[in-house]
């Protein structure tokens, strides 16, 4: 049974993350500014981030049982595939 924490939770949780939305949205003036964090962070920190964006629930649940059916070649065609 859901309690009045739990609807408080969710609405701090809403008007946090809305919040946090608004002041890092008026920071971001381009999409360079998006990506590369206004061209500040290391070339290392922009390559992680990029990289880790084109992970998604698929990656953890599909890919894992695509690659079980298939065989482990189907690894470096969907790894080569994560760039795009």
């Amino acid at each position: 049974m859901i309690s009045i924490y739990d609807y408080l939770n969710i609405a701090f949780y809403i008007v946090f993350i809305t919040g946090v939305g608004i002041v890092f949205s008026r920071k971001s003036k381009n999409t360079s500014d998006y990506f590369r964090g206004g061209g500040v962070m290391p070339w290392w920190v922009t390559g992680a981030s990029s990289w880790m964006a084109s992970f998604s629930a698929w990656t953890f649940v599909g890919a894992a049982g695509e690659i079980y059916d298939e065989g482990p070649s189907l690894i470096l065609l969907y790894y080569s595939s994560l760039g795009e």
